[in-house]
């Protein structure tokens, strides 16, 4: 039986009166289980807040480090964007300090766009970590790392697409935000001029006249050259 969001709520009360919070996680049958482990790691973090004595350092320490693998076994359960911006955040402010955060940004920059999980390369999710990112670099990095999160953004694009109803039907256009990242825009030219050769090589091995096939002879370099490309009537931000 899944235990809803009440009875999680009721499981979590228990698990901090009898200090149980690790059974409470690891508990199969949830289906809102980030509320429990959000407040996992929110106890943790509350009490290496509470470690400021030099006597507890070696407790800080090691408690640092129990919310760090408690994140890391988050992130085995789900990817959510959110997890990810928090980690970074814990890493800048209470672990390891900016160095260890960028590690963390980054990887989950590039996990999240590998998954891919709308099918259209996650980029509002990319775009909100990058902006969790650049607050971070504001409030704990320098100017250089600021610079390299400002030169990743993406540039937003107003556009239109079909509307569909909950059926499936079409019921008009409707606009919505894209993204323009400066890396996917970089690599676009260079799928497309592949696409291009392939079909070029294609043309060139159908059958004759004959009936024999022709041999494929190198490209030449204007007929694979990039040809500018239509405007599609988007308008900038």
């Amino acid at each position: 039986e899944l235990v809803d969001g009440a009875r999680a709520l009721k499981l979590l009360e228990r698990a901090l009166e009898f200090g149980e919070l690790e059974l409470a996680v690891s508990q199969p049958l949830l289906d809102m289980p980030e509320v429990l482990w959000k407040s996992y790691i929110d106890f943790e973090i509350e009490e290496l807040d509470g470690d400021g004595d030099e006597d507890d350092e070696d407790e800080a320490e090691a408690r640092g480090g129990r919310v760090r693998r408690l994140f890391e076994r988050l992130l085995e359960r789900t990817s959510h964007v959110k997890i990810w911006i928090a980690f970074a955040n814990f890493e800048a402010a209470k672990g390891g300090g900016i160095d260890a955060s960028r590690q963390v940004w980054e990887r989950g920059y590039k996990t999240i766009k590998e998954l891919n999980e709308d099918g259209e390369g996650a980029k509002p999710q990319r775009f909100l970590l990058l902006q969790a990112w650049r607050e971070c670099e504001k409030a704990n990095g320098d100017a250089a790392g600021l610079a390299r999160v400002d030169r990743r953004l993406p540039e937003r694009q107003k556009k239109q697409r079909v509307a569909y109803d909950e059926a499936g039907n079409e019921v008009g256009m409707e606009e919505y935000i894209d993204y323009q990242f400066p890396e996917d825009v970089a690599v676009k030219p260079n799928l497309k001029l592949l696409q291009r050769a392939r079909m070029w090589a294609t043309k060139k091995r159908k059958v004759g006249d004959d009936g024999a096939a022709q041999p494929a002879a190198a490209a030449p370099v204007e007929e694979l050259e990039e040809e500018p490309e239509e405007d599609d009537a988007e308008i900038d931000l």
